[in-house]
């Protein structure tokens, strides 16, 4: 069977919730490297979850600048073009927990395929999204 992309809110949600499983797979088995990037990237995939549910409630077609820049990996790019950073914003002001996971979680790139990361870094990003109270990807799961 051929691989099929995502393309619906709910492929992106199931493909973030996957990302996140295998980090925390690759996690238990000390592959730090691979645990950072594939965390980061379900952050991404969550974010443009928000994307297609923001358009979606925008009744209006998008400017083709704003569909180039929804194809980024910035996670602070990605969280202005779903129309979120004033909520970011209000959120991390009323909970400095978050504020300290999205400190933490905004420094993820895509680039960091080419980086050898060490156990505190990759645990650090891990529970920065995974927290169950104050984690980002919670916080991106309010608003997909």
């Amino acid at each position: 069977e051929m691989s099929t992309p995502a393309v619906t809110t709910a492929d992106f949600k199931q493909l973030a919730e996957l990302r996140i499983e295998e980090a925390g797979l690759l996690l238990q088995a000390c592959r730090w490297s691979g645990a950072y990037y594939l965390a980061g990237y379900a952050v991404e995939i969550g974010l443009k979850a928000c994307i297609i549910r923001f358009l979606m409630s925008n009744d209006a077609f998008p400017l083709r600048k704003y569909s180039e820049d929804c194809w980024t990996h910035d996670l602070k790019k990605l969280v202005a073009q779903a129309g979120l950073k004033v909520s970011l914003d209000q959120d991390m002001m009323n909970d400095s927990v978050l504020s300290g996971f999205w400190g933490i979680a905004s420094k993820w790139s895509e680039k960091s395929r080419y980086d050898f990361i060490q156990e505190p870094e990759a645990k650090d990003l891990f529970e920065a999204i995974t927290d169950q109270t104050h984690g980002v990807l919670k916080w991106v799961k309010k608003y997909w």
